[in-house]
């Protein structure tokens, strides 16, 4: 079983959230070990792992590390075309026209793309509003949202701290 206090970080490294990478502090300063769980909070592992990293910090953690990755291949592209003497602006490989229409194309019509969904999490949960959120209810109806549309309703409840009202039916009287 894992030792909570040797705990260092830990990340989603799949984008089904089944399985996490856990990095242990050992015996060595600065030197760790990574090891790779499955993401079951039923496990011994995984529960000493949810003791010391919520899941709103497993998030943070994903999201920060991916970015982190993007950034490293980024100015790996641009170093390579500086070698090719090609310029190359790293803004470029940021950037993209037309993005509201691929957003509402793939929201609408591409739902349930799982990498788009879990990139849509890991961002709406560097959100300030949504990651401070005290509504555990809603951030959990998030995590666990199946399509960008049930996540986003999620995100949108959570920052606006309103929640939809579900209206009555009401009966209609037969004419007689």
């Amino acid at each position: 079983m894992i030792d909570p206090k040797k705990i260092y970080t830990a990340h989603y490294i799949d984008n089904e959230q089944k399985n996490l990478e856990v990095q242990l502090g050992t015996d060595e300063p600065g030197v760790f070990e990574n090891m790779i769980i499955p993401y079951d909070p039923t496990e011994d592992n995984c529960k000493s792992v949810l003791g010391v990293i919520n899941d709103d910090q497993l998030m943070e953690n994903t999201y920060v590390r991916r970015k982190s990755e993007k950034q490293a291949m980024i100015d790996l592209a641009v170093a390579v075309a500086k070698e090719d003497n090609v310029d190359l602006d790293p803004v470029l490989l940021e950037t993209d026209n037309g993005y509201w229409a691929k957003f509402v194309q793939s929201l609408f019509n591409d739902d349930v793309n799982e990498d788009h969904l879990f990139a849509l999490k890991l961002a709406l949960f560097e959100n300030e509003s949504i990651r401070n959120s005290e509504d555990k209810d809603l951030k959990a109806d998030l995590r666990q949202g199946k399509t960008k549309l049930e996540v986003l309703a999620a995100a949108l409840q959570i920052a606006t701290g309103k929640k939809p009202v579900k209206k009555k039916a009401v009966k209609k009287k037969k004419s007689k």
